[in-house]
Parts: C-alpha cells; sequence; structure tokens
C-alpha cells in the first residue's frame, strides 16, 4: 500500500513537473559547464587548500569523545529531517527505517 502510495505520487509528480523538472536539470548542468562557473569552483578549492595564500596549517585530531558525539548528533538530525519529508510519501515508519539505512550507510567504514 505505502509503495503504490508513493509510486502514485511520483508518477502525477512526473505528469505535472516533468518537463520543467527536465528543464531545470538540463539549466543547472548547462550552468556548472560554463567557464566562469568552473573559474568559481577552483577558486573555492584554492582558497580552501590555501588560505591567504598559504598552505594550511595541519588540524588537531578529534578526540573519541568529539567524534562520538558528533556521530550522535547526525544521527538525530537524520532521525528527526528525514521521517518530516518524506513520511507523507512513504509512511512515517518507512521513513524512519529509510533515516537508519542512511544513517548506517554514511556510518560504515567500508562505503
Amino acid at each position: 500500500n505505502n509503495w503504490l502510495r508513493g509510486r502514485a505520487v511520483v508518477v502525477v509528480l512526473h505528469q505535472l513537473l516533468g518537463g520543467t523538472i527536465e528543464r531545470k536539470v538540463r539549466d543547472s548542468a548547462k550552468a556548472l559547464g560554463q567557464e566562469e562557473s568552473v573559474v568559481k569552483y577552483i577558486n573555492v578549492v584554492k582558497d580552501m587548500m590555501w588560505p591567504a595564500g598559504k598552505m594550511r596549517p595541519p588540524s588537531t585530531p578529534r578526540t573519541d569523545a568529539e567524534k562520538f558525539r558528533s556521530k550522535e548528533e547526525a544521527g538525530l538530525l537524520l532521525a528527526t529531517l528525514i521521517p518530516d519529508l518524506a513520511s507523507n510519501v512513504v509512511g512515517r515508519v518507512n521513513a524512519q527505517g529509510a533515516s537508519r539505512r542512511v544513517f548506517a550507510c554514511l556510518n560504515n567504514h567500508r562505503l
């Protein structure tokens, strides 16, 4: 039932907004490849790696407690945001399961 409802929403959205979405994706992709955009992205990367023209100093390693706190905060954010955004389409229980899967995927060391 939830799958069918979600699929129906996708079909309706595609019929109503398909051309608009495709046009927006095409325009965005075209803008990414323009010379000004490429130069902007290169400058952003350059400023991140060499702020003020000097090599960025090495950062201090995070402690295990800081890593654990960050992991807990990220899990809490995913557990609240994904169900809020996707529960109308796939149902709250499925959205909560998806948030747990995304969290597990993002915390998989191999991935």
